[in-house]
């Protein structure tokens, strides 16, 4: 079952990348890929994984979502938001036992709307 939502998150990041190199669409990217590097976000994402993001402004973001964001003083994270209050962000990986430090809630860049491994050999 896995392997069949494997090929149809690709399927779809491959038809939002069509669609996003052919708009004329000039303002921030309406998508974001990132591959996954650390452990924080483990057992949701994994290292190697593939997530796709659709741009905040599109969607919107609320606690429980999967997001990246650009962590003013942690870089660029993808981590679950934990609360937004009074114009900050506060985001926490998974496997993380703290919170990172609340940041401007601009930082938050993509919520995560899809993963797929790109690990070879992966389970």
């Amino acid at each position: 079952m896995r392997a069949w939502a494997s090929d149809a998150a690709l399927v779809a990041i491959s038809a939002l990348l069509v669609v996003g190199f052919t708009a004329s669409y000039t303002g921030p990217p309406p998508y974001s890929l990132n591959v996954v590097v650390g452990h924080s976000m483990q057992p949701t994402l994994k290292p190697g994984d593939l997530v796709l993001g659709v741009a905040t402004w599109a969607t919107g973001f609320g606690p429980g979502d999967v997001v990246v964001c650009n962590h003013p003083s942690r870089g660029l994270l993808v981590h679950r938001v934990v609360s937004i209050e009074g114009g900050l962000v506060t985001v926490k990986g998974d496997l993380s036992l703290a919170p990172d430090p609340p940041a401007p809630a601009s930082s938050v860049r993509y919520r995560v709307v899809a993963s797929a491994p790109l690990r070879s050999g992966s389970p």
